[in-house]
């Protein structure tokens, strides 16, 4: 199994290059700071790029059975940030481009969705996205 990672110098992207490599998986990931991923294994490519780079990203996909996207947003209050957005497009043009059909999404923040169920697990954080990310979680009702 091959999979692309973006957001791989994350918590949450260090854990899952390090759970797949673990594995035995060949991970591709893609990073803006490669000093941030000190992980040393022969299963291991590090592609560096910014989330707008569309031929990088469609380069990291290409041959992989899946994408995992663990891409965070800024936390900054009043920040304006469009990068999520942005890499979602790209990632999900490449991935069609390429014939790449999985895709898990670990990012944030959280917008409902039609067909959630109302719980703790599903208001809340919509709440706190509205409270403290509020241009990040317009952008995304886009």
């Amino acid at each position: 199994m091959k999979i692309a990672v973006f957001g791989a110098t994350g918590g949450i992207g260090k854990f899952v290059v390090k759970h797949a490599l673990e594995k035995g998986y060949e991970v591709n990931a893609y990073v803006r700071t490669p000093d941030k991923l000190k992980i040393d294994n022969k299963n291991l490519k590090v592609f560096v790029g910014q989330v707008s780079d569309y031929e990088k990203i469609k380069e990291t996909i290409n041959g992989c059975d899946g994408v995992i996207i663990a891409l965070g947003i800024s936390m900054k209050f009043g920040y304006e940030d469009t990068s999520s957005l942005i890499a979602h497009e790209n990632i999900i043009k490449a991935m069609n481009e390429t014939n790449v059909k999985r895709l898990i999404d670990w990012s944030t923040p959280s917008i409902k969705y039609k067909e959630d169920k109302p719980s703790f697990a599903t208001i809340v954080p919509g709440i706190l996205a509205s409270i403290f990310l509020p241009k990040a979680k317009k952008f995304l009702k886009k």
